[in-house]
């Protein structure tokens, strides 16, 4: 009993200490600057450089839907919207075929094509008759006609398949309104001149008609529209909407309305990108921060923006990708080994990465990666780089930085400064700096940006564009948005630590305000039931969406859907067109939105009962 008792006296030290170490555990846990998430069930890995090889080897393109499209070579119009469409039907598994107008034939067999897609303004020049077209559709075939129609003399002759009652000639429009939601949550949404503006013929369509789109004015006039013809469907864009990027979740929408239902692939991912964080912070005042918080510039990132940030990661559920800027110095000459803000960029980085989030390099210095002979225009003032490898020297320098921060191998992509980076260089970075695997600039811009797709390169770089930035969404960025949300499924966007400190990115309304709309956004997304990850997360769900396909059979209300390029876990949507699932099999689903299911799938067959 006597040395029991001795024993029992070290339990109670011995105790403490466990409950010390518990306590200073959870006190870590809990505070600002420490977080400790399940990053793994949300994180998605990239597949290895040989993984990558393999599978995208293995790749089959099993799908036997065939569509043809129409279009005018002398037309560049026409050519545009053709070529827009082509890709798109070419990723959601569908066989394309063209054939310019001079080739068409009336002995041309029809019955070969589910669908038919017309890219002509003048029903004139489409040397297939009525008759033909008629029969087509009525027999189980889906026409779409693609681009804004003229008042050409046989028009009238398919009013009826066309689903139009008479014309009123032509009216100016400026604006349009979703009167359902054809693309996911677009019910109500109206757009102004930067998505229309254009004369369109004003239809007055059949009670049998579908409106999906209208003219946001007095003359409610129809501008997207399909309805059942026989055994088929016919859809109508009267409209330019197809001939960018950012109408092409419409046009997904309205392919799928020409069939009883519709499946593809989508990439589900949401991506918050953070450019230029961290970066050296200004000295001094801004009269707005300081009306608002009372503090200087410096005190305001790390009391109020940073952790407005953090907060978001933990409330929200998103992770944010960080891109680093070393300074903003214009030196393109080298050396390249400003640290002046190594303390406080060290801090920032850990505290980042704490929260589940991802740093990426955004380059040495803010000069764009172009060389001597590119032109910025006339309004900007950055500078080129001599040769490519001082450019590439200047990458290095910051990557060996970060690297040193976070951890060799860890940092992977790169985000051009100004979204701007010469194919030229482009190119050569993927060979001299094999590190970086992502890319990203901009899904739409201008001719000083290099567009991109979200999509991975034969050597297995992957691209993942943004679509827009600001703490602030504009009416455009919100039209692209329900646009890839429906298309791709997709959200990727970035902003910047000093968007309160920019004249033309702030809200005169104060940072407080920018939160909220910020805020606002994440909840519109997460409301979506999209998944939330970091850029080397989506740029893995790229990899699996790039290489999986489907081919589709649909009877007696039921689709067997069978499935290729699985790597793991593939999504798609289901566009049911007004059905709902009974009963599935080889599949999990859930419904995101009117008509969207979001299908779940690990197994190559699938069979789904609809009602």
């Amino acid at each position: 009993m006597q040395k029991k008792t001795k024993l029992s006296s070290l339990y109670l030290p011995i105790m403490l200490v466990i409950l010390f170490f518990i306590f200073i555990l959870v006190e870590r846990i809990y505070t600002n600057t420490e977080y400790y998430t399940d990053i793994e069930n949300d994180s998605l890995s990239m597949l290895s450089d040989e993984e990558w090889k393999l599978y995208n080897a293995s790749r089959n393109a099993k799908f036997q839907e065939k569509s043809l499209i129409v279009y005018d070579h002398y037309s560049s119009y026409s050519v545009e919207i053709k070529d827009n469409i082509k890709y798109v039907l070419g990723t959601i598994s569908v066989k394309t075929y063209t054939k310019d107008i001079e080739n068409i034939e009336e002995e041309d067999d029809l019955s070969k094509y589910d669908t038919i897609i017309i890219c002509v303004q003048n029903i004139d020049e489409i040397n297939y008759s009525f008759e033909k077209l008629e029969r087509y559709v009525k027999n189980g075939g889906g026409l779409l006609f693609s681009v804004n129609l003229t008042n050409g003399n046989k028009l009238n002759k398919f009013y009826n398949l066309l689903g139009i009652n008479k014309t009123n000639g032509y009216k100016k429009v400026e604006s349009l309104k979703f009167n359902d939601n054809f693309l996911i949550n677009s019910s109500g949404k109206s757009y102004g001149k930067h998505i229309i503006n254009m004369e369109l013929l004003h239809f007055e369509l059949k009670d049998n008609v579908n409106i999906h789109i209208s003219s946001n004015d007095d003359n409610n006039l129809p501008i997207v529209w399909d309805l059942k013809y026989g055994n088929g469907y016919v859809g109508v864009s009267n409209s330019s909407l197809f001939s960018s990027k950012n109408g092409r979740g419409l046009f997904v929408s309205l392919y799928s309305s020409i069939h009883d239902v519709f499946s593809y692939p989508v990439i589900n991912s949401a991506v918050y990108f953070i450019d230029d964080f961290p970066s050296p912070i200004p000295n001094g005042e801004d009269k707005i921060i300081t009306d608002e918080y009372g503090y200087n510039i410096k005190d305001f990132y790390s009391n109020v923006w940073w952790p407005t940030m953090q907060e978001l990661t933990k409330t929200k559920g998103i992770k944010f990708s960080s891109y680093i800027i070393m300074t903003y110095e214009d030196n393109v000459n080298g050396p390249f080994n400003n640290k002046y803000f190594d303390e406080e960029s060290r801090y920032y980085i850990k505290q980042l990465l704490a929260t589940g989030s991802e740093m990426g390099i955004h380059g040495y210095n803010h000069q764009p990666l172009v060389i001597n002979n590119f032109d910025h225009g006339d309004e900007i003032n950055y500078k080129t780089w001599p040769n490519e490898k001082l450019a590439f020297d200047s990458i290095r320098s910051v990557l060996n930085y970060t690297e040193d921060i976070v951890g060799e191998g860890k940092v992977i992509s790169y985000v051009a400064p100004s979204n701007t980076i010469s194919e030229e260089l482009y190119l050569k970075m993927q060979e001299e700096i094999k590190e970086i695997k992502i890319y990203a600039t901009l899904y739409v811009g201008d001719e000083t940006v290099l567009d991109q797709e979200f999509d991975v390169l034969d050597n297995g770089v992957v691209n993942v564009p943004r679509l827009y930035s600001g703490m602030e969404m504009s009416s455009e960025a919100e039209y692209m948005l329900l646009n890839e949300l429906s298309y791709h499924y997709v959200f990727s966007h970035f902003m910047h630590p000093d968007d309160i400190l920019d004249v033309e990115r702030r809200s005169e309304k104060g940072f407080g305000y920018m939160t909220k709309t910020y805020t606002d956004l994440i909840d519109f997304v997460n409301s979506t039931k999209i998944r939330n990850h970091t850029v080397s997360s989506t740029a893995g769900a790229i990899q699996r969406y790039q290489v999986t396909s489907v081919d589709k059979e649909y009877i007696n209300n039921k689709l067997t859907l069978n499935i290729s390029g699985i790597y793991d876990t593939v999504y798609y949507f289901l566009k049911t067109n007004g059905k709902s699932i009974k009963n599935a099999s080889g599949c999990k689903y859930e419904k995101i939105a009117d008509n969207y299911y979001l299908l779940t799938i690990d197994n190559e067959k699938v069979e789904i009962e609809l009602e």
